[in-house]
């Protein structure tokens, strides 16, 4: 039996791009292109110093309108262009992201998050994961619940067992008492 191969369709990327234009007082970065990592390659850290030498003013607007795919590679530009901009000489300037896709916004806060702030975040359960912690909650319980009736139990019969006085083996008897020397308690 012969199988058809149907080739991949592979759509064309435009090379990702970078301009920084000054505005009065701020400069834009304009980034167009396809930024996709396994495709168009990661930007190197020498564009991400040209940018920051070449920022004056207190505000860099991010303006994404022209942007195409992106992947991690956009990621990773901006990431290590948040880090330069905050080790930079002593001005500061205020990076506005508020023209990023939603999804970039979050996936940059989760990379320049710290393990102590990730270990702080609260993800609310699953209906299932729920299910299982109430599970597993209720059998630890009735585990409980069984030793302490076991323990009560064992104590009743060695107390009876004691006011009876000692009994006589009989042929029949499967179980011999003996002393545990590190609790006292009884196995029968």
């Amino acid at each position: 039996m012969r199988h058809r191969r149907y080739p991949m369709s592979i759509t064309k990327l435009k090379a990702p791009e970078w301009h920084l234009r000054r505005e009065s007082s701020r400069m834009e970065l304009q980034l167009t292109g396809d930024w996709v990592a396994c495709q168009t390659g990661i930007r190197n850290e020498a564009d991400v110093h040209h940018i920051v030498d070449q920022i004056e003013g207190n505000t860099l607007r991010i303006n994404s309108s022209g942007l195409g795919q992106w992947d991690s590679a956009l990621i990773a530009f901006l990431k290590i262009l948040r880090e330069r901009m905050s080790n930079r000489r002593q001005s500061s300037v205020q990076i506005d992201e508020s023209d990023l896709p939603e999804p970039a916004k979050r996936l940059l806060a989760l990379a320049s998050a710290s393990r102590s702030d990730l270990a702080n975040i609260h993800m609310p359960s699953s209906f299932v994961a729920r299910v299982g912690d109430t599970f597993y909650q209720a059998c630890s319980e009735a585990a409980e619940v069984v030793v302490l009736v076991g323990e009560t139990t064992l104590r009743t019969v060695l107390q009876y067992s004691n006011a009876r006085g000692p009994a006589a083996p009989t042929s029949s008897s499967k179980y011999v008492r003996q002393e545990r020397p590190h609790s006292g308690s009884l196995l029968w």
